[in-house]
């Protein structure tokens, strides 16, 4: 590991060195020599060594030219690894077409920019089949669940895809070591969605709207999310058969998205 780096904090680079760790990244992403792998944020190269003993072709973003031309540089010799000098939450038309269709998103994700980079891929028109990715422990609670409650990025992602929490991080498994745990999460892309990709944007606004009050009844988040009357809301759910007093948490991705169809319905008629 080269300790000659210094992490650059508006890059959110936390550099992760624990090898049971990365080792446990890589069985849980089940890899063959066939499989496509974006990687992004390879860092100083210590998940990427290990990817490419699967043989899989390797496609690895880096923003940091520091980087690129530093630890990076050892995988200039290897015919199965491209290191691209990239900015991951603008992804060139260029990118997205040497990606194509079938490909596996394994990454420890930067904490400043995890979330949105990951929306944006899971929503692209080339989404990855198969995401294991690193992210804050908070967010990935949001977006598994957890204590049967379901944050706004579950309820989105989980209309398309599986989510599942694997392990917890401890913040010693990374130089500089982060003031938060981490958690490593899978996503699979569903073969029926519940929401169609046409829709996905409405629905992430429609649930914006919804979680737009968190602590209030889901009547009253719904009315002040939607900007619709009271009436309105409590209609809406009763239509979806849905309680109005409980919160935004408590919906099941099923309920939000027979709520979504319902609001949707309305607004035609």
């Amino acid at each position: 590991m080269d300790t000659s780096f210094v992490a650059k904090k508006k890059f959110g680079q936390h550099f992760l060195h624990d090898k049971s760790i990365i080792n446990k990244i890589v069985a849980h992403s089940c890899l063959n020599e066939n499989d496509k792998i974006l990687e992004i944020g390879p860092g100083k190269g210590s998940l990427t060594k290990i990817l490419v003993k699967s043989k899989a072709n390797i496609i690895a973003l880096e923003i940091d030219n520091d980087l690129i031309n530093g630890p990076l540089k050892i995988f200039d010799d290897y015919p199965n690894v491209q290191i691209i000098e990239s900015d991951a939450n603008n992804l060139s038309p260029e990118i997205t077409n040497l990606l194509g269709n079938s490909y596996k998103l394994i990454s420890n994700l930067p904490y400043n920019s995890g979330t949105h980079i990951l929306t944006s891929l899971l929503t692209s028109p080339y989404p990855p089949k198969t995401s294991v990715i690193m992210l804050q422990k908070e967010v990935a609670n949001n977006i598994c669940g957890r204590d049967n409650k379901l944050g706004f990025l579950g309820a989105f992602f989980q209309s398309f895809a599986t989510t599942k929490n694997l392990f917890t991080v401890r913040p010693t498994s990374f130089r500089p070591p982060p003031k938060v745990m981490s958690s490593v999460i899978k996503i699979e892309l569903l073969d029926n969605p519940l929401i169609n990709l046409e829709q996905l944007e409405s629905y992430k606004s429609f649930l914006y709207a919804g979680f737009s009050a968190p602590r209030k009844q889901l009547h009253n988040s719904l009315s002040n999310g939607l900007d619709i009357t009271m009436s309105y809301s409590k209609t809406l759910l009763s239509m979806a058969e849905i309680n109005p007093t409980i919160r935004p948490e408590k919906l099941s991705v099923n309920e939000w998205v027979s709520l979504f169809r319902k609001f949707i319905e309305t607004q035609k008629s």
